[in-house]
C-alpha cells in the first residue's frame, strides 16, 4: 500500500492555527480517515530523531483544509454525513486534581 496524498484539517481561533488530529488520506487501497499529527517526527532505532523529509510518504502533507470547528471536521472526515470517526487523539486540557 502507498499513500497517494494527504489532506490535513485545521481551524483558526483567536488568530491561532490549530491542526486537528485527523487527515483524509488517499491510498492505493482507497480513501480513509487517518490519525495524523502535524508535529510528529519519526525516531530512529538508536533513539535519536530522524531528519524531517516533507516528501516522505508517512509525513507528507499535500493540502490543508480549513474547517470552522471540530464538529464540521468530524462530518467532513465522514464524507459529510453522520460522524463515523474522529475525536481528539491527544488531551486538550490537563486537569490536575491532586490524585494524578
Amino acid at each position: 500500500m502507498s499513500i497517494l496524498n494527504r489532506q490535513v484539517l485545521y481551524s483558526v481561533k483567536g488568530g491561532q492555527v490549530k491542526f486537528l488530529d485527523w487527515a483524509i488520506t488517499k491510498t492505493t487501497l482507497g480513501a480513509c480517515a487517518e490519525p495524523f499529527q502535524m508535529n510528529n517526527r519519526v525516531g530512529t532505532s538508536d533513539g535519536s530523531r530522524a531528519d524531517f523529509d516533507p516528501s516522505e510518504m508517512m509525513t507528507k502533507v499535500d493540502r490543508l483544509f480549513l474547517v470552522d470547528d471540530e464538529t464540521q471536521a468530524k462530518t467532513h472526515l465522514s464524507g459529510g454525513g453522520t460522524q463515523l470517526n474522529g475525536g481528539n487523539l491527544q488531551p486538550r486540557v490537563w486537569i490536575f486534581t491532586g490524585d494524578n
